[in-house]
């Protein structure tokens, strides 16, 4: 069995990973999907020195399959 971490900004972002994924290797077989995680906040400062949070991937998922190739 192998597992695959997926990372993103939501869970429809997560969702939409992991069904592209899934089109584009027929041949994998979902086992087990984990539950969503919350991942930290990375803060970095600007130029001007002030704390900001960019646009990041906020979410994780596991998923466990099988390949058949």
């Amino acid at each position: 069995m192998q597992s695959k971490t997926f990372t993103g900004k939501d869970k429809f972002d997560l969702d939409q990973q992991i069904r592209n994924w899934q089109l584009a290797n027929p041949h994998v077989a979902v086992k087990k999907i984990y539950p969503v995680e919350k991942l930290p906040i990375e803060i970095t400062k600007s130029a001007a020195g002030l704390a900001k949070k960019g646009a990041q991937n906020t979410f994780s998922i596991r998923v466990d399959y099988e390949d058949s190739n």
